[in-house]
């Protein structure tokens, strides 16, 4: 009696764990904010706390550096000197890299939370317009077999259909998978699970780029590369060395002048993805209007289609029709408007700007307020 009350308790507790871990895989849908994504994920990065780390153990190498020339004898140039000093630049170099690498750490994760937000709210917008098409498909597949039975439609013509039918179909699991995809990128960011289905509640509005001069701005940008800065940097040093050193002359002459190649290829490097990105913006921003107008189209289309429908003159299928259109346009202006706002947000970081958009960025539920 004694082994079967214990044999039903391990079976209850063996239920119960088994119903506690499905019930702890239950997707959540939280609401999550663009902002609280940002946040969640700078908490979370164990990159930036690597990089914050090393910029602490620089700053600790800084210091022992400077003991190391206050301790040195002054008096004479000797090469005590001229290493204690050279190895306080570079500390100094290697600590301002290390602080400048962290910062910038942190505006590439913001900009890497927009690249993901966005691509779950076009996700979404694809996964619509899938559904749509699909429904579509099905009422014509239904309508046909009900032809083919009469006899008013052909096989060949039912094969048609059917291969329409299973396209819609596999276009339906895509999107779905897409969807899951982005999900799964964006929650491996802010720290949910990846079956978690936060609800993102702020759009990102769009708002073309206004640029007053374009060489401003590419001068704006090399100044706030930490690349480029460091490789400046460098040249500093290798010209301070140069006038310190015991080395040859002629070969420390030759680090300075790799130095500062070094320094302008990193510029050049810079000022050429800046007008590409520049370039694909304006190119994106033109895309959006056409697509804007596509979607006032095809609202007008389902508006004028829906009327018919309510008085007898239209079909389920025109109405279907109609709807898949819709959500084939804006689907395809979310994709453009999407693909902005993330270059948008490249921009921003890389002009020194907030990465976050601040006025184009807003909740949808302030929206509907």
């Amino acid at each position: 009696m004694r082994r079967l009350i214990i044999i039903g308790l391990v079976t209850i507790f063996a239920v119960l764990l088994f119903a506690g871990i499905v019930a702890a895989k239950e997707p959540a849908t939280p609401e999550l904010t663009l902002q609280e994504a940002v946040d969640r994920a700078l908490e979370l990065s164990k990159t930036l706390k690597i990089a914050e780390t090393e910029k602490e153990k620089a700053w600790e190498q800084r210091s022992e550096a400077q003991e190391a020339v206050n301790y040195t004898p002054i008096g004479m140039v000797n090469p005590e000197i001229e290493a204690a000093y050279a190895s306080l630049l570079q500390a100094e170099l290697n600590y301002q890299i290390k602080r400048k690498n962290y910062l910038s750490l942190q505006d590439d994760i913001k900009q890497q939370v927009v690249e993901k937000y966005c691509a779950v709210l076009s996700a979404s917008a694809a996964l619509d317009k899938a559904k749509k098409a699909f429904a579509q498909a099905d009422w014509e597949k239904r309508m046909s077999q009900l032809k083919l039975q009469v006899g008013t439609l052909s096989p060949v013509a039912m094969t048609a259909v059917n291969a329409a039918y299973e396209r819609a179909q596999g276009d339906l699991v895509q999107a779905q998978q897409n969807l899951n995809k982005a999900y799964v990128e964006l929650n491996a960011l802010v720290g949910f699970w990846p079956e978690d289905r936060p609800q993102l509640v702020t759009d990102i509005e769009y708002g073309p780029l206004d640029v007053v001069s374009l060489t401003s701005e590419v001068n704006r940008a090399i100044d706030e590369s930490t690349d480029v800065w460091a490789a400046l940097q460098n040249v500093i040093i290798e010209r301070q060395d140069l006038r310190m050193t015991l080395q040859p002359y002629d070969i420390e002459k030759m680090e300075v002048e790799i130095a500062q190649l070094t320094a302008d290829q990193a510029k050049d490097e810079l000022e050429k993805q800046f007008l590409l990105l520049y370039h694909d913006i304006v190119s994106l921003e033109g895309g959006i209007k056409a697509a804007q107008e596509s979607v006032a189209a095809a609202e007008e289309a389902l508006r004028a289609i829906q009327v018919k429908f309510d008085v007898g003159m239209a079909v389920k299928g025109d109405l279907l029709e109609a709807e898949a259109n819709l959500a084939a346009a804006r689907s395809t202006l979310a994709e453009l408007k999407y693909s902005h706002g993330t270059a948008m947000a490249t921009y921003r970081n890389l002009t020194g700007r907030d990465v976050l958009p601040s006025v184009l960025a807003k909740d949808k539920g302030e929206q509907k307020a």
